[in-house]
């Protein structure tokens, strides 16, 4: 059949506008997508730390990536370079919160002032440790000076109206003959005054269950750090070694139970959760990761 020169101009036409109205709905509905999932859980960030590199390179692109990517908030780390003039005014054109400071022991035991000072003008109301500090390898010996220091630090920053947590790596949850050290440093601190940010990647790593943690020690808790272990991954036995960045997949891709550990950190009123990726592919492995927990989730 012949067809009219009507018909042969007009079925690209509609084809194209086809075309462009799938586009439109798809971006469109990703786009509400991603906003009912932040508008749920406003909670949701990021440790600077996951984009280390680009912040120190581009820090107004970094953020405007962590802005697109739906999340809200952002934690310092102990390698943020900015000023805090500077990193509130980026943070504000963005419409983010940083909600967390993260610091060396040092900076609590010899600039408390400053790290105070900071805090505040990056609008953060927590101040964190991510490190210990002790001579390694952590032992039982160590814990009453470690629990006392994060008291005295808890207390100045409870003054300045501000709250003391400590982010657990793997040494703490090694167990001895009277006990996981991580219970001993728990009875020893304050919890008036020091909490902890439990990052389930290193609490599984050091030997530790994630979802035992949050059963037993939820009210200890202020936060979570969110990464996933490749599954495979020996746990518990290198706690003189780091373990390597390629163990670290995205979300929903590893070994841990991320669904049972988000409803158990909401039944114990844990509303801050941080995704953190430290592996080499951090970039293309965080929007899957985001992806996932909209699925696990939900609107």
């Amino acid at each position: 059949m012949k067809k009219s020169p009507t018909s042969a101009v007009t079925l690209p036409n509609a084809a194209m506008k086809f075309v462009r109205n799938f586009l439109f709905i798809l971006t469109t509905s990703f786009c509400l997508i991603t906003s009912a999932f932040s508008e749920a859980h406003p909670d949701l960030g990021i440790q600077l730390y996951s984009v280390q590199r680009w912040m120190d390179e581009d820090p107004d692109a970094c953020l405007k990536q962590v802005a697109d990517w739906g999340l809200k908030e952002v934690e310092t780390s102990v390698f943020t370079k900015q000023s805090a003039s500077e990193l509130k005014a980026l943070l504000d054109k963005y419409d983010l919160r940083c909600t967390s400071h993260h610091v060396r022991p040092a900076d609590l035991d010899k600039r408390m002032d400053e790290v105070i000072a900071y805090a505040k003008a990056v609008g953060a109301t927590w101040v964190m440790s991510p490190l210990l500090p002790h001579r390694a390898p952590l032992t039982r010996e160590q814990i009453p000076a470690i629990a006392k220091r994060f008291n005295a630090w808890g207390k100045e920053l409870k003054k300045a109206g501000l709250r003391f947590a400590y982010h657990t790596h793997g040494p703490e949850f090694r167990a001895d003959d009277e006990g996981v050290l991580f219970d001993a440093l728990l009875e020893q601190s304050d919890p008036d005054l020091v909490s902890y940010e439990a990052d389930v990647y290193w609490v599984l790593w050091g030997g530790g269950d994630p979802v035992e943690v949050l059963k037993l020690h939820g009210k200890r808790l202020s936060a979570l750090h969110l990464k996933d272990m490749k599954k495979g991954t020996a746990t518990g036995s290198h706690l003189t070694q780091k373990p390597p960045k390629e163990a670290i997949v995205a979300l929903g891709d590893g070994m841990i139970d991320f669904s049972l550990i988000l409803k158990l950190a909401q039944q114990q009123g844990i509303s801050r959760l941080y995704i953190e990726d430290e592996s080499p592919n951090a970039l293309e492995q965080i929007p899957r990761s985001i992806d996932f927990l909209k699925e696990l989730v939900g609107p």
